[in-house]
């Protein structure tokens, strides 16, 4: 698997039938002053707003039909040295942040705040689900899925 490449979470569950959400990357940008990484952008229009395994889920930006403060963006960090933009998280109170301080959103990399802590992770967003929901990511989540076997993704439109 390339690291980012939507396929290996293709591999461990199907998009909804309806297909993944369409969005106005480029109005976003214009409007908010985000570029988002490729990996997120291919995630979004692969699957949608939704959660996989019942109970991990990502954000979107808002669809062409939604006023611009709703989803991913309704709390939005100043650009700063330490920016960091929510991008996910689980009902277990963790929640996943891309680290914002490249220009180059294809740069960024994840941070998970989980146990009282932030957790930094070498990787983008896609990397990152794939890496947690098979178990391989080596860090202290709340939800650990090393013995599951069977993965869903249910969208939220």
């Amino acid at each position: 698997m390339v690291p980012g490449d939507v396929r290996g979470l293709l591999s461990l569950a199907e998009p909804p039938a309806e297909g993944g959400d369409s969005i106005d990357w480029e109005g976003v940008a214009a409007e908010t002053g985000w570029h988002f990484p490729a990996d997120y952008r291919e995630l979004v229009e692969t699957f949608g707003s939704g959660e996989f395994t019942g109970n991990v889920d990502f954000g979107v930006p808002p669809r062409h039909d939604e006023p611009m403060d709703s989803g991913i963006l309704r709390s939005r960090p100043p650009r700063a040295e330490t920016a960091r933009l929510m991008w996910g998280g689980n009902d277990s109170g963790d929640s996943y942040y891309w680290n914002c301080e490249d220009p180059d959103p294809d740069r960024w990399t994840v941070a998970a705040s989980a146990m009282g802590g932030i957790l930094l992770f070498r990787m983008g967003a896609v990397e990152f689900l794939v890496e947690m929901l098979t178990g391989r990511l080596d860090a202290e989540l709340r939800l650990n899925y090393s013995d599951v076997t069977s993965y869903e993704f249910v969208g939220w439109r």
